[in-house]
């Protein structure tokens, strides 16, 4: 897509990681976000590259075609982009921040607009109370358990289980931790030989 600033318009690849609830793009920004996309983070370490996130949480509003007109206008373009416009306002470090962008097509602006509102409902409905526990959990377990399979193998070695329990502050010695690993690997090892 065009993203599209007071400085300049540029032609930027965007991703949009539904498990992690992130749109992510590579930037010359030094100053991202505190949150990260893991796996675009280490090979923006090898690339010398700068990694920009928007969490889909901190959208407060999503203005595209005709809604959008006035930022449009501002940047004094074409009518013929308010079909493929999409403005994103959203709040990181405690400021509002816009993100305005043009897609290529009408078909990649739909599928960009109706997943993203999609994606922010439902992270506002899991916000907005203690309900929903099925989606939580699903959310939880593809944001954390994904984010620590740092090989993707579907698989975790005791380094990534070390690394996952910090995350989630648990204060465990390593000895202890590793005790427990080796306990539960037992456990798949002779769960798995009993099928035999």
């Amino acid at each position: 897509m065009t993203k599209v600033s007071n400085k300049k318009s540029k032609k930027v690849v965007f991703r949009l990681d539904p498990d992690q609830g992130q749109i992510v793009w590579e930037s010359q920004n030094q100053k991202i976000s505190t949150f990260y996309y893991s796996s675009l983070n280490i090979l923006a370490l090898n690339k010398q590259i700068h990694i920009s996130v928007v969490p889909i949480e901190t959208i407060k509003e999503l203005r595209s075609g005709s809604d959008a007109r006035y930022y449009r206008e501002q940047f004094q373009l074409s009518q013929d982009y308010e079909d493929r416009w999409l403005t994103i306002i959203y709040i990181l470090d405690g400021n509002y921040k816009t993100l305005h962008l043009i897609a290529a097509t009408k078909d990649v602006f739909h599928m960009w607009d109706s997943t993203l509102r999609m994606l922010h409902a439902i992270r506002q409905q899991l916000m907005s109370g203690l309900g929903n526990i099925e989606m939580r959990q699903a959310v939880w377990e593809k944001h954390y358990w994904k984010s620590a399979d740092e090989e993707s193998d579907q698989k975790l070695e005791f380094d990534e289980v070390e690394k996952l329990c910090k995350r989630l502050n648990i204060n465990s010695s390593t000895e202890n931790l590793l005790r427990l690993f080796k306990v539960s690997f037992s456990c798949i090892f002779f769960d798995k030989r009993s099928d035999r």
